[in-house]
């Protein structure tokens, strides 16, 4: 099935513990026309803040009900993926 990758945005990213934040933007690649990065939300944490998440770390997406799912604790993303901070 054909899907609009805008309908990302807004979607809740779901670590394995629970919540880490909601799909703000997308970051294209304009050579190669991939998305590349995913800006990710983390206010209820972090407030005012957002983050890249790499595209490779994500794992199922529920399009019904708006979820991407990430097979990783917060922890380990923060520790591996969320070093750069899209203020």
């Amino acid at each position: 099935m054909i899907r609009d990758i805008t309908s990302l945005c807004g979607c809740k990213i779901i670590a394995k513990d629970g919540l880490l934040g909601k799909v703000a933007e997308l970051l294209i690649d304009d050579k190669h026309w991939r998305v590349r990065f995913i800006v990710v939300e983390v206010s209820h944490w972090q407030p005012g803040h957002r983050v890249l998440l790499p595209m490779t770390a994500l794992g199922d997406i529920s399009w019904d009900n708006q979820v991407v799912r990430v097979p990783m604790t917060r922890d380990a993303l923060i520790e591996r993926w969320i070093g750069a901070v899209a203020q």
